[in-house]
């Protein structure tokens, strides 16, 4: 449960007609690409059952999935994640016509800087202090999501604070006072329930202050793994010079043209990507919202279309690696029993990697459904080659759109 979150009771929660969970289960094969990279610049990876598979992180594809137009058309407004927050802030007061320098005091403030304090070290001073002395942008101590709202409910708190201060502002900017009544005015935002946009209520919201209410996630994106063992190959390359050409007489004429070398690590590899999305978490995290219910019964369709049409955004420029799911599996569930179906792939697909992933994965659920009850009412599977067959017991989409509309009936039946 959310701080400061009241219990919600059972009947706001009949709209989902027992439905508490979707979960997303697919399948894509991408060509060469550079997806997702470590510290080091080498694809990232990881062990299963022993062997070594492909890898891309949870962080990737939630990244992608918030920023990608699928998610802005089908939810409509989202929020932004940032550490510049006192910088839109102070943006918004100086158009709000508070002089520049004392907007910057009080970006200072809302960056966790004591104006009371006076710092004799450039050692001592805080960093947002150090940037703001450089000229760079000031920032909070850590990166958190904001809603429109929340940056508009700052602005005019921040406004309304500055109004108080008593002649000349600047100067009392920096009193204990002044202090205390800033601190006192961001803690009220912890306290003070407003709406969330659906991204701040899928993916959540870790905080280190005051200011914000910390929010719980109700959606969880398992790292992607490879159904193939990795394979990471080695692409080198050289940039030509168009005025280099060997063919005059000068210290250059050996040289063809190339003005600089190196070479990137890609691979090429079939993912199994899986999601799960508490559908109860999400009706609380939207509490006071309008458009509440309609934003979770919009979920598991939604969500489907981020998926289908949403790819890491690395290297794009280089290997054009934009594809469509090959397998698309979504399950609505009426037990919060989620389950993550890599187990299908324990033995590496190695060999017609795609068919084999798609049998391998189609076993797996109807092996499962035999064997333990996770709660599954409806389930729709997708596949783009319908040859390589489907389980049993599922109903049959034959496009992607085909899939959105079924889920859209059985949310709203």
């Amino acid at each position: 449960m959310l701080k400061g979150k009241r219990q919600m009771s059972e009947s706001e929660f009949t709209f989902l007609n027992g439905n508490k969970m979707v979960e997303f289960h697919m399948l894509k094969l991408y060509p060469a690409s550079a997806l997702n990279r470590d510290d080091a610049y080498e694809q990232k990876t990881a062990y299963y059952n022993g062997t070594l598979r492909n890898r891309i992180s949870s962080q990737c594809l939630k990244r992608a999935y918030r920023r990608s137009d699928s998610f802005t058309e089908a939810f409509r407004k989202i929020g932004v994640r940032t550490k510049r927050m006192p910088e839109i802030v102070g943006e918004r007061l100086v158009k709000a016509g508070i002089p520049q320098k004392e907007a910057d005091m009080i970006k200072l403030i809302m960056a966790g800087v004591d104006l009371t304090q006076k710092y004799e070290k450039e050692s001592s001073k805080p960093k947002a202090l150090q940037d703001y002395e450089k000229g760079d942008p000031v920032q909070s101590k850590a990166i958190a999501f904001y809603t429109p709202e929340e940056l508009d409910i700052i602005t005019e708190i921040c406004k309304k604070l500055y109004d108080e201060i008593e002649e000349p502002k600047e100067k009392n900017l920096k009193t204990k006072t002044v202090k205390q009544n800033f601190e006192n005015g961001f803690t009220t935002l912890t306290k003070d329930i407003r709406p969330l946009t659906l991204d701040v209520a899928a993916f959540g919201r870790m905080v280190t202050d005051n200011m914000l209410r910390p929010v719980e996630g109700a959606m969880q994106v398992a790292h992607a793994l490879s159904t193939n063992s990795a394979i990471k190959e080695s692409d080198y390359f050289i940039a030509c010079d168009d005025l280099l050409n060997g063919e005059d007489d000068s210290e250059e004429k050996n040289n063809k043209g190339s003005a600089m070398m190196g070479d990137i690590d890609y691979d090429s590899a079939c993912y199994y990507v899986h999601a799960v999305a508490d559908l109860e978490q999400f009706t609380e995290n939207l509490s006071g919202n309008e458009d509440k219910e309609s934003l979770v019964k919009a979920l598991p369709a939604g969500f489907a279309d981020v998926m289908a049409y949403t790819d890491p955004s690395a290297r794009q420029n280089s290997f054009e690696a934009h594809v469509l799911p090959e397998v698309l599996y979504v399950e609505l569930k009426d037990k919060k029993r989620p389950l993550n179906r890599m187990k299908a792939f324990a033995k590496p697909c190695d060999h017609n990697v795609l068919e084999a992933s798609v049998k391998a994965l189609a076993a797996n659920i109807e092996t499962v459904s035999q064997k333990a009850d996770l709660g599954v009412t409806h389930s729709v599977w997708y596949c783009e080659d319908e040859s390589f067959g489907a389980p049993s017991g599922v109903t049959i989409a034959h496009s992607i759109p085909e899939l959105e509309k079924i889920l859209n009936e059985w949310m709203n039946s």
